[in-house]
């Protein structure tokens, strides 16, 4: 369910005064207009579907809508900032301006924007960004590490697999996990092993992951036999 948005729109409407479904929230927010919706999405403290819900409609609302989640991408309100990243991708990811931008926020400072930005980056195949990426992969939060795995998967699949081995050892479950996942999808039927050491891991996620990932493996390999 969605909390109830605490602000007033451009019309002096009172916030919603129920929970609202996904379904329910979208349907509101496609009757508002363009400053109605700039003011639900300068609303703090609220989950990030919700903004990226609001950054949809935004998009919708044409050139001008876009113009408001591309000036969100110079600010520094995080979670608006994740939400017109996550929505501009889906609809400009091969433009040249937008993947510079993408490439700057990589360099930024707040771990959750640096981490968005990097697991982009690889998924537009941004290979001129793997040295700087690679560079990372020890950086002190560990969704930035995970990333980094995420990145070198997708983006040199062929040269990811040391990277990813090393992360099944790291110390942050989050990390642990991507290597797992990250693996699983290269389809490394000779990391069956090592991964299966991780079925015993202190974290339930990771146990999760290497289950399904040994299983999904072994499948594999016995097709492939």
């Amino acid at each position: 369910m969605w909390r109830q948005v605490n602000v007033e729109d451009s019309a002096g409407q009172r916030s919603w005064s129920v929970e609202l479904t996904p379904d329910e929230l979208h349907s509101r927010l496609g009757d508002l207009s363009l400053p109605d919706l700039v003011a639900r999405f300068a609303v703090d403290h609220e989950y990030d579907d919700y903004y990226e819900a609001v950054a949809e409609q935004l998009y919708a609302q044409g050139r001008a809508g876009g113009e408001v989640l591309g000036q969100e991408l110079l600010g520094r309100r995080v979670p608006q900032l994740r939400a017109a990243l996550t929505v501009l991708a889906l609809h400009q990811g091969e433009d040249p301006a937008f993947c510079d931008t993408v490439k700057t926020l990589a360099s930024g400072s707040d771990p959750l924007v640096i981490a968005d930005a990097i697991r982009l980056l690889g998924s537009l195949g941004a290979t001129d960004m793997a040295d700087k990426v690679r560079r990372m992969s020890e950086h002190e939060a560990a969704i930035v590490r995970a990333a980094v795995l995420d990145y070198l998967a997708r983006a040199e699949p062929a040269s990811a697999r040391p990277a990813l081995m090393r992360g099944l050892g790291d110390s942050d479950y989050i990390v642990r996990e991507t290597a797992i996942d990250a693996l699983e999808d290269l389809g490394a039927t000779d990391a069956i092993s090592a991964i299966e050491a991780l079925i015993d891991d202190p974290h339930e996620d990771v146990r999760l992951a290497a289950r399904t990932a040994v299983d999904n493996l072994r499948d594999r390999s016995s097709s492939a036999d």
